[in-house]
């Protein structure tokens, strides 16, 4: 219910003296993160804008992934995005949509869809599938043949998916408005 005094910030980041703390509590004031009151003990107030929001989760942005042909996958933490707790469960990531075979579907070129990585889906689930060194997101379908990704735009083909490795379900999906 109160915040620590300067000597106990130090002990508890292992340093011998306070002297440390108070440099950075200050420069942290400078910068409008904290104030501290002057001449009293345990006086230091996080401002409020500062403080993390605990109902959201930071969710990797982890590239691109083609939404049409599959084409290469770029692995690569590009942005941060900050995503409602209720909106996910568990761990996941984003991708950016590159593409039009899902427009029928809702996911549209500049989406982000959000991942749960798992490697087995149901019927009529949108998943991202890897072949090889190739991603794209489309729905999985099990037919008499075998199985198959469905894109949600009747310019593209279903594809064939007995190579494909299932790199996790769409669980939703994003929308910046300009």
């Amino acid at each position: 219910g109160y915040t620590p005094s300067q000597r106990e910030l130090a002990t508890k980041v292992g340093l011998k003296s306070p002297n440390t703390i108070d440099y950075h509590l200050k420069h942290m004031e400078q910068k409008g993160v904290v104030r501290c009151a002057k001449g009293r003990y345990r006086a230091i107030e996080i401002i409020k804008g500062f403080l993390p929001d605990p109902n959201l989760l930071k969710v990797p942005v982890m590239g691109t992934v083609p939404a049409g042909a599959p084409s290469l996958a770029v692995e690569d933490t590009q942005e941060l995005i900050e995503v409602d707790r209720s909106f996910v469960k568990g761990k996941v990531f984003g991708l950016k949509v590159k593409g039009d075979s899902m427009k029928d579907a809702g996911i549209l070129e500049g989406d982000i869809v959000l991942v749960k990585p798992q490697s087995k889906a149901e019927h009529g689930d949108i998943v991202v599938a890897r072949f090889q060194d190739e991603t794209t997101v489309k729905y999985f379908h099990k037919r008499k043949l075998g199985y198959y990704l469905v894109p949600a735009n009747e310019r593209y083909s279903p594809i064939p998916a007995y190579e494909a490795q299932l790199a996790g379900k769409v669980v939703g999906v994003m929308r910046k408005y300009r």
